[in-house]
């Protein structure tokens, strides 16, 4: 369920379990043409969309770290 929105939200998700949390590789911005200029707020959105998402799991997940640009073009995300 998580995938799937995320993966219609436009991230493009790889996910991985990693002990208790899992972790999600954000390979597309869906908002890609506006973060040179407003990054700050694109990744502000990328935020509340997540956590939302992991909100609405039974049971809720909580989001530990978001990294934007971890890696070139990837956003990194935690979750436990």
């Amino acid at each position: 369920m998580l995938q799937e929105a995320m993966a219609e939200a436009g991230f493009e998700p790889r996910f991985r379990r990693e002990g208790g949390a899992i972790e999600v590789r954000l390979r597309t911005c869906p908002f890609r043409d506006l973060v040179d200029e407003h990054r700050e707020l694109v990744c502000a959105l990328h935020r509340g969309l997540l956590e939302g998402m992991l909100a609405g799991l039974k049971p809720p997940l909580a989001l530990k770290e978001l990294k934007p640009f971890a890696e070139r073009s990837v956003c990194l995300m935690r979750a436990g």
